[in-house]
């Protein structure tokens, strides 16, 4: 049996590598899975393209050309979780900041978080009116979290799909 062989484009090479620059901890397995590739793969896009990733994190034009190539394959919710998490790991990691800069940034984080979360549930919803929905279900049970509502609201579109069929 002759296996066809599937090569990855040099853009795709060029992405694992700005990737696992960027995220060092990273493994084989793990680009493979994020990048949808072989290992063998992603280890020779590595090989042929790491010095290249490192040259461009030197340069602000080669910063913006990354950001550029990499800009698909981000996921906004994702960034925004890890960005929020980063602050948070910064802020533990500096004891010496001043109280009212840490009550500041502390303040911030949790503004980001909530807006986070309503977009989440607006994603999880697939609806412009998730807000409303939220709200109108938190109207009725006060102490509901973004679970509860995702649950609720999950329950009764289940509710609607068995009504129609029948």
């Amino acid at each position: 049996m002759n296996k066809k062989r599937i090569f990855i484009s040099d853009q795709l090479q060029s992405k694992i590598s700005i990737w696992k620059s960027n995220h060092p901890e990273a493994t084989l397995q793990d680009l493979s899975k994020k990048f949808h590739v072989k290992i063998h793969q992603a280890r020779y896009a590595l090989q042929k393209h790491a010095e290249k990733s490192e040259l461009l994190k030197n340069t602000s034009k080669g910063q913006l050309n990354a950001a550029q190539m990499m800009r698909d394959e981000n996921d906004d919710l994702g960034l925004m979780k890890s960005q929020l998490s980063l602050c948070a790991g910064m802020l533990e990691m500096n004891p010496k900041m001043k109280l009212n800069s840490r009550v500041s940034i502390l303040y911030k984080m949790s503004r980001i978080r909530q807006f986070l979360q309503s977009v989440e549930l607006e994603a999880h919803m697939n609806r412009a009116d998730a807000e409303i929905i939220a709200r109108i279900i938190r109207r009725y049970a006060p102490g509901a979290t973004n679970d509860d509502v995702i649950k609720i609201y999950n329950e009764e579109i289940a509710k609607i799909k068995m009504e129609k069929k029948r």
